[in-house]
């Protein structure tokens, strides 16, 4: 046996097929056979097998391992040999096959014999691996012993994955010995236990379902309380699909259907590397099998981890989605990408991830292409469907190596939804703003040679470079004076690399980011240059070339000449989405570039006329608002920069060219504005024509403002032309009526244009047809009745676009009038919009009809009050009616509008205590929380304000940033709210929901600000109002307001500062002046002490025992909350007590559970919570750990959490919850 062993080796492969040696010595295949009988024959004799005469024939099986063999190949091409290797290295040769083949023959020939053999042997290898490796666990110093342990243990699992590919039921007693060692309590015990498992499946088609019980508990190692041991295996698990997609397509569905859902549930794993390691594993199986991972699947796992809390699994998601759309080109891709500008360091992301999106911009069409797609296009300007459809695998390949920058380019925007869309212009856009930055840098750099700097013009000018240098490195995101370094080069060419890149009338952007790059290399430090090429080159522009737009241009003039000159042709939607797609492109191009608008002047000029002019009635609409767009941002361009591109009449278009044909591009724009297209606008709906007539109206005006395209007579014909059709009009509920009233809106809103609306027999005739329209009840579908709780958009009806394009009219003439103007203007227009708000109340409130119409004139008035008055009683009208609106769909319109204009619009805090007042009718948690979302993004927004301008509570500016002032103004809205008789009788029910909505978000991040909301409070209750000194009502509610705020104080830790009283100024509005019983009133309790003050925001009125005991405290003894807590015994093996629990958790952890039990628990009385799963709660815990963060970042404490932890603290703070719950 010895010598058989010896002589046979101990690497090679078993399967025969090598051709022997050319040495004598050498043992064939048939000696090998011999030989191997001759061993069958010694063990029929013997009828047993010792380790000794074992070891040598597991040598050979194992070092012959096809398996393994591939495994040390690939770790050796990635460079490691030991860290990536999962079981222990064995040098193996691959020249020496006979020693396999005898000990395979003896296995397969004597099973009977060999299996006790086998376990004995290769369990007693595990035992004395892992005593070795336990034993210097214990020293804690033997380093080289437990390696020689672990050693032992992966040629143990190597043996396994060995015989396991031999023959499967070589394995049937050794596995159940070594099985509970995947539960083993050292960690690297069972990383080589799993791993050789994960081999060991995989190494026979027939293992798994062989040894199912076996493969079921290695599963249960995807929740393994180490983190690193799952993460381990969710690449496992993508490496055995990979793997398996090699063998057969049968065998990849199984491994997929058996192995994705558990990486599919690590996706929302606690520990953010784990998190991301899945995401890595998840787009790896996509990769190698993508036929059997669904698009909707991937959306709802994978797609979600783009609004991932964590940094590195948000980068993880989008980099791995973008390389998966280059190759699936699935529809929703896109919008999930563009998601990541919704967190913190999304721009950077989204910069990096781009262009991974895209083929290489090298991928061009040929110069000659498109004069032979000219030549040979059919009579609808289209290449057959059915001709170019890819059917086969290797077509499919090929189409996807032919597509050009373009082709990804426009199949990208034609994906995106309006808002993304959106947001990849604004994203476009930023790159010409960064260069004129840039280029204005360098520029002063230059400048400032020639300067003296010790002048007030030299001073003035360091402080701008300043200003520009802090300003770059908070846009692009540099860290390590970057910036500074590239400003003070003493290497010129670096500076002149800049300004040439930075020119304007580029048409070789890509050859320009090539050019600096390749400048910047050699002349600054390594860390600056891989900053400009990976980072600063890519944010400056997009690698376009001329030839993208003329392939752009190419290819549309193909679509439309096809469509519109055949009146016949039906536009399907593959060709709808395929001409939007490239305007869409080249309005991505004309923002990021604006250069190639001159470029592409006259072939927009030629689209929109040939559009326009057509009797084709099926051309969408949008392809007209997206030529608009175009022609409207080469005007823009045009009228900044004093474009006359005479030098570049080869490559564009001049001003010159596109001024000689404004005779009949007016007439075109004149014929939308007034709806006169009637084949174009025939089937169009009324929002659609009136989107129409509003770009043509704002194109008419850019257009207008060109040098030699200056028509103000045409101008002011436009518009007494639509004034005569409104005041003749006879039917108000015409789509012609919302196009009008939207061309109206548009030259409201230019200044230039603005006079010529300001006419008082105008807004008298808008405000007939909005009336007459708000009165409308021709439309069934207005009649239909809003579901309960629906919060989606509701359908507009002809009736309902008038209303909203009437509202939108009268609020834009209005606020276009000068400075001093716009008080007196809006003033009126108020009372126009109350008076329609008064006849749409006539309606059933709960009607689709009813909802549209309150929508669009609830946003209007909200609009209206934006900028203060000076008469209070207007804005206090508007309170009213946006806070006592029932239907939930309205009001998260008018929250979401309102929270907008918050965020873009220089609001004061009368503003935001509008918004936060609207709480009053939201008489459901989810309601609630909805509008405490909003408020939080508020609260988040007014700090970065306060920072930003160094204000504090005592300056002027605090009434413009800081939240603790809208309280004067909520107390006057409730004091003299229509709701104030019933409030009082139903203990303030809503009104304790808006003192409880304030200060959660006051104290959301601390109470340092409680001092002086008490002085604030006080310096309120001594007032007296200008409207009604008699009143009372606002001490009352002062005194609301603090029993409410000491119940929210009682639930936090209150700081000694918090305690102390306000040393600083206190301002209050105009509407509170002093009081001559200032004193009485600060020592006077106005509010009843039967009153009941709730601990949570509360939505019902507190029962007769509630009120009885006082603060909801007494009632009679109510069952444990055990139920609720151990609903789901046997989900979770939970072993920590909870005390030990709340000590293991950060405190950032424990707030954000506090935080999520707060808004699922809210104001539940005992006996709703009783009736609450422990499943349901686990779930939100769950989603509020993992979920989008509005900071971005996550803590490092917070990733390494044990969910055992999380669980039984979130059971005890339930528990507490509980108690101090009403009874019911």
């Amino acid at each position: 046996m010895r010598v058989c062993g010896s002589s046979a080796g101990c690497c090679g492969a078993f399967t025969g097929n090598e051709a022997p040696a050319t040495s004598d010595n050498t043992i064939t295949i048939v000696t090998a056979a011999e030989m191997g009988r001759i061993l069958i024959d010694i063990l029929n004799a013997t009828r047993s097998i010792t380790s000794d005469e074992l070891a040598p024939l597991l040598k050979e099986i194992t070092a012959a391992s096809p398996t393994l063999l591939r495994r040390a190949e690939a770790n050796r091409k990635t460079g490691n040999t030991v860290d990536s290797n999962p079981l222990a290295n064995v040098a193996r040769k691959k020249t020496r096959a006979p020693g396999a083949v005898i000990a395979a023959r003896v296995f397969l020939e004597k099973l009977d014999v060999i299996h006790p053999a086998i376990a004995s042997y290769v369990v007693e290898m595990v035992e004395q691996g892992v005593g070795e490796v336990a034993a210097a666990e214990v020293t804690g110093d033997d380093v080289e012993k437990k390696r020689h342990g672990l050693r032992g243990v992966g040629r143990a699992m190597e043996c396994l994955v060995a015989l396991m590919e031999l023959h499967v039921d070589l394995v049937g007693q050794l596995i159940p010995g070594i099985l509970p060692y995947l539960e083993h309590e050292i960690t690297d015990i069972r990383l080589l236990i799993l791993r050789g498992f994960f081999m060991a499946f995989g190494a026979h088609e027939a293992a798994i379902s062989t040894y199912r019980s076996a493969f079921v508990t290695l599963l249960s190692r995807f929740n393994d309380p180490k983190h690193t041991l799952r993460i381990e295996m969710v690449q496992l698990a993508a490496s055995a699909i990979s793997a398996s997609t090699h063998v057969s397509a049968s065998l990849a569905e199984e491994r997929v259907c058996e192995l994705l859902p558990f990486v599919e549930m690590r996706l929302v794993d606690p520990h953010a590397l784990v998190r991301r390691a899945a995401v890595i594993a998840y787009s790896d199986v996509v990769s190698a099998a993508p036929s059997l991972v669904t698009s909707d699947r991937m959306e709802k796992s994978l797609g979600l981890r783009v609004a991932d809390k964590n940094p590195k699994v948000r980068q993880a998601a989008v980099e791995r989605l973008s390389s998966i759309y280059q190759t699936l080109l699935y529809p929703w891709m896109p919008n999930v990408v563009m998601q990541c500008l919704n967190a913190e360091g999304g721009v950077s992301l989204l910069e990096s991830s781009f262009e991974s999106m895209l083929p290489p911009p090298s991928r061009v069409m040929p110069s000659d292409a498109s004069f032979t797609t000219f030549s040979s296009s059919t009579s609808t300007g289209r290449r057959s469907a059915q001709a170019s459809m890819a059917l086969f695998d290797f077509e499919k390949e090929s189409a996807t190596r032919e597509r050009t920058y373009v082709d990804g380019f426009a199949k990208m925007c034609s994906h995106l939804n309006f808002k993304s869309f959106n947001k990849l212009l604004t994203f476009a856009a930023k790159k010409a703003q960064l260069r004129l930055t840039i280029l204005r840098l360098f520029q002063m750099r230059a400048e400032v040679r020639n300067t003296d700097l010790k002048s007030l013009e030299g001073q003035e000018m360091i402080n701008n470079i300043h200003r520009l240098l802090n300003f770059l490195q908070t846009m692009t995101h540099s860290e390590k004076g970057e910036w500074d370094a590239l400003f003070r080069s003493k290497d010129d060419k670096v500076s002149k690399a800049f300004l040439s890149c930075c020119a304007d009338r580029h048409f070789h952007y890509a050859k320009e980011r090539e050019l600096l790059v390749k400048t910047m290399k050699g002349r600054v430090e390594g860390h600056v240059f891989r900053f400009v090429q990976e980072s600063l080159s890519r944010q400056m522009m997009l690698p376009i070339e001329v030839e993208h737009v003329n392939e752009l241009l190419a290819r549309l003039r193909e679509a439309l000449n096809g469509i519109c000159n055949d009146a016949r042709t039906k536009v399907s939607a593959e060709m709808r989405c395929e001409v939007e797609g490239l305007l869409r492109a080249l309005l991505v191009f004309g923002h990021t570039a604006p250069s190639f608008l001159s470029h592409c002047a006259v072939p927009l000029v030629d689209f929109l006329e040939l559009v326009c002019q057509s009797s084709n009635t099926t051309i969408p609409t949008s392809w007209v608002i997206l030529l608009l767009d175009c022609l409207t941002e080469w005007a823009g361009y045009a009228k900044t920069t004093g474009v006359d591109n005479k030098e570049h009449d080869g490559g564009g278009a001049s001003v010159n060219m596109v001024s000689s044909r404004k005779k009949g591009l007016f007439t075109t724009l004149g014929r939308l504005c007034v709806c006169g297209h009637e084949p174009l606008l025939r089937d169009a709906t009324p929002e659609m024509v009136g989107a129409v007539c509003k770009h043509a109206a704002r194109c008419f005006t850019a257009l207008v403002g060109v040098n030699g395209a200056q028509e103000s007579k045409a101008l002011s014909q436009l518009v007494n032309s639509i004034f005569a059709r409104i005041r003749s009009t006879t039917t108000p509920a015409t789509s012609s009526v919302v196009g009008w009233l939207k061309a109206l809106t548009a030259f409201a809103k230019n200044r230039t244009v603005a006079p010529l609306l300001q006419d008082e027999s105008l807004t008298r005739s808008i405000t007939e047809l909005l009336l007459a329209a708000v009165r409308d009840k021709t439309d069934a579908e207005d009649l239909a009745k809003v579901k309960a709780k629906r919060a989606d958009v509701l359908p507009m009806s002809l009736a309902g676009a008038v209303v909203d394009a009437a509202t939108k009219c009268l609020t834009a003439i209005a606020r276009c009038q000068s400075a001093d103007g716009i008080v007196t203007a809006v003033a009126p227009t108020i009372n126009i919009l109350l008076a329609a708000y008064k006849a749409a109340s006539e309606r059933e409130s709960n009607t689709v009809g009813a909802c549209r119409r309150r929508i669009s004139i609830n946003q209007q008035l909200a609009k209206l009050v934006i900028r203060p008055s000076s008469e209070i009683a207007k804005e206090l009208a508007v309170a009213v009616v946006l806070s006592a609106e029932e239907e939930m769909v309205v009001r998260r319109s008018v929250q979401k509008k309102m929270t907008f204009h918050i965020m873009h619009n220089q609001c004061d805090m009368r503003y935001v205590a509008l918004l936060i007042l609207t709480v009053v009718s939201e008489e459901t948690k989810s309601g609630y929380q909805h509008l405490r979302l909003l408020l939080q993004q508020v609260g988040d927004h007014l700090r970065s304000k306060q920072r930003s301008s160094g204000a504090t509570l005592s300056s002027p500016e605090a009434l413009t940033c800081f939240l603790e002032y809208t309280i004067p103004f909520l107390v006057f809205f409730m004091a003299h709210h229509t709701f104030y008789s019933s409030e009082k009788e139903n203990h303030f029910v809503a009104y304790q929901r808006v003192w409880h909505l304030l200060f959660e978000e006051l104290y959301r991040h601390g109470t340092q600000c409680a001092s002086f909301v008490v002085e604030l409070l006080a310096r309120i209750k001594q007032a007296d109002e200008a409207v009604d000194r008699e009143s009372h009502a606002a001490r009352l509610l002062c005194d609301l307001g603090s029993r409410v705020m000491q119940a929210c104080l009682g639930q936090r830790q209150i700081s000694a500062e918090a305690l102390k009283r306000y040393p600083g100024r206190v301002l209050l509005p105009t509407f509170f002046i002093p009081s001559k019983s200032a004193t009485e009133a600060l020592n006077t309790i106005f509010l009843d002490a039967k009153v009941h003050i709730f601990p949570h925001a509360p939505f019902r009125a507190p029962t007769a025992a509630a009120t009885g005991g006082g603060g909801g405290m007494a009632g009679d003894k109510t069952p444990s909350l055990a139920r609720v807590a151990e609903a789901d015994v046997g989900d979770d093996n939970l072993v920590l007590t909870a005390a030990k629990a709340k000590f293991d958790l950060p405190p950032n952890v424990r707030q954000r559970i506090d935080r999520a039990l707060d808004a699922f628990i809210g104001s539940m009385t005992q006996e709703e919570i009783v009736k609450v799963l422990w499943s349901e709660v686990k779930q939100r815990l769950r989603e509020a750990m993992v979920g989008g963060d509005d900071n971005g970042d996550s803590n490092d404490d917070e990733d390494d959490v044990d969910e055992a932890n999380v669980m039984e603290y979130a059971k005890e703070q339930l528990r507490q919850i509980y108690e101090r719950a009403p009874p019911q």
